[in-house]
């Protein structure tokens, strides 16, 4: 993800936070085997139309086994599935 990316932030905003900004490890986990449409929806990356078709394909299915396997739900774009890599996490509250 990137500062950038935020709909409506200026070129020259982004320029002038640049130098403030540091790189942090620290991010949520989209565990994908585990939330629902409002959990999934919440992400940046995925409005509920897109959150809805990852648990109806869950559902259909079975779980999630690795992060590539949601380039499957043919309503998300190459882009998006893209950027939602990272952050996906095929855990499952059993694996606690």
């Amino acid at each position: 993800a990137s500062i950038a990316e935020p709909y409506g932030l200026p070129d020259s905003t982004y320029r002038q936070l640049l130098p403030q900004l540091q790189w942090s490890p620290v991010y949520r986990p989209l565990l994908i085997n585990v939330y629902g449409v409002e959990e999934l929806s919440r992400h940046p990356y995925l409005d509920k139309r897109s959150a809805a078709a990852i648990v109806h394909y869950r559902n259909q299915h079975g779980p999630f086994r690795q992060a590539g396997d949601v380039g499957n739900v043919l309503a998300l774009d190459k882009a998006t599935v893209d950027k939602l890599m990272p952050y996906i996490s095929c855990a499952s509250p059993a694996d606690d």
